[in-house]
């Protein structure tokens, strides 16, 4: 089956939720009647159903779906089956560049797949850099090995930029752009203010300082994340004018670790991970927020919510500078002791509780897309109309499994959801 596009195709390679969060705006954007540019987006379907749900706010769906998502999944899974799938999408929509974010597995995969079958790659998010291989894990080392293959780097701030020149980058192929999360932070906080549940209603207007927690990554798993819960609990154990709302991870090691310590805190509110429009509100109704997500860090500091970082190495330190965040690691002492700095101190809420734009003002993805359209491949001048084969219907190995792997990871989700059921208080 044959059929004709004029619009050359940016294909953007999407596994987690985050990455669906940070390249909303430019897909958005390029989305609109008059875009130059055909974005297609390709699901790994790791996060599948909560990528669906940030992007579909905004109209956009997926094009294709790897569903490569299994339970407990390795990081070999993940890359191997990536670089295989990639190709056959590459054949079907013949990309004039492909759009990764971040540092994630799948962004690397998808990275390096691009390069085998040369096609240029961008890399929104470029440079973020702690200099230890360990930490972040496996994320250190993705993104700069991304880095040695990527074509265009829109690294967020300076810092990024200066990472990437150390490493020999052409400065030629590096813009400061910001970051994208500061513009889909400010795009979802425009949008009406979203229905909660009865129970997180309550919460949320219950009049008591709002503690918004998060904390998944590689590195703490285990004991480091226990300790982090037993400070949560002594925290809202002696302050009973806080309620600390806690979307859980669904990683089951993750869920393992905190459950098993928070379970009877009636003041902790174990939740599952919030649609992106709601988690926005929340930030923004926060009184303080302690975190490892790379993200948070970032909206909280637009808004001037008072951050801890739940990690012993940042890249982002640039909030740290501004005065908007601190980072206590997992020690639980640590973790006590600022918070109740804050909590009792109002003076030293102040000096933490003020908005930056030390990450971006909101406006990356119009400089993003810009720069884009300045490339050869997706010049005007040069364009010419594309017929192609239409493969999605010659993609036996893809199309066939499909509609089973969905199957099977939904039964796998409502398996995981049955045997570790969260607490709402």
């Amino acid at each position: 089956m044959d059929y004709v596009h004029s619009q050359p195709v940016a294909l953007f390679v999407i596994g987690t939720r985050p990455e669906a969060i940070k390249l909303a705006p430019l897909i958005y954007e390029l989305k609109k009647p008059d875009s130059t540019i055909r974005p297609v987006i390709v699901s790994t379907g790791q996060h599948r159903s909560m990528l669906l749900e940030t992007l579909s706010v905004l109209g956009c769906d997926v094009d294709y779906d790897l569903a490569i998502m299994r339970p407990r999944q390795t990081l070999e899974h993940i890359t191997t089956e990536v670089i295989q799938a990639l190709p056959k999408i590459f054949k079907a929509t013949i990309p004039r560049a492909v759009i990764v974010q971040g540092d994630t597995t799948s962004a690397f995969a998808a990275a390096l797949s691009a390069f085998y079958n040369n096609i240029p790659l961008y890399h929104v998010e470029a440079g973020l850099r702690t200099g230890n291989l360990k930490a972040p894990y496996p994320e250190e080392a993705n993104r700069a090995l991304i880095a040695r293959v990527a074509n265009l780097h829109f690294a967020p701030t300076e810092k990024a930029k200066h990472n990437l020149l150390a490493e020999n980058i052409n400065p030629e192929l590096i813009h400061v752009t910001g970051n994208t999360i500061i513009d889909a932070f400010k795009l979802f906080a425009s949008l009406p203010v979203p229905e909660f549940n009865s129970a997180l209603k309550k919460v949320l207007h219950s009049g008591k300082k709002i503690v918004l927690v998060t904390c998944h990554r590689r590195e703490t798993t285990g004991l480091a994340q226990r300790r982090i819960a037993r400070a949560l609990a002594e925290l809202a154990d002696s302050h009973k004018h806080v309620e600390i709302i806690f979307p859980l991870h669904k990683n089951p090691a993750v869920r393992e670790n905190f459950c098993s310590e928070l379970k009877n805190c009636s003041r902790v509110h174990l939740i599952d991970p919030l649609p992106y429009h709601q988690l926005v509100h929340v930030i923004k109704s926060s009184y303080l927020i302690l975190t490892d997500s790379g993200g948070i860090q970032e909206e909280a500091c637009a808004c001037g919510v008072p951050t801890g970082i739940l990690r012993e190495e940042t890249e982002r330190t640039e909030g740290i500078k501004a005065g908007v965040a601190c980072r206590l690691g997992t020690d639980p002492h640590q973790i006590i002791s600022w918070c109740e700095s804050l909590l009792k101190s109002p003076e030293k809420y102040a000096r933490y509780n003020k908005s930056s734009n030390c990450y971006g003002d909101g406006l990356a993805a119009k400089r993003i897309i810009s720069i884009i359209l300045q490339q050869p491949e997706f010049n005007p001048a040069s364009e010419t109309e594309i017929v192609l084969t239409d493969y999605r219907f010659d993609l036996p190995q893809y199309r066939a499994g499909q509609e089973d792997h969905r199957k099977e990871q939904e039964s796998n989700e409502v398996q995981a959801e049955t045997s570790d059921r969260l607490i709402s208080h």
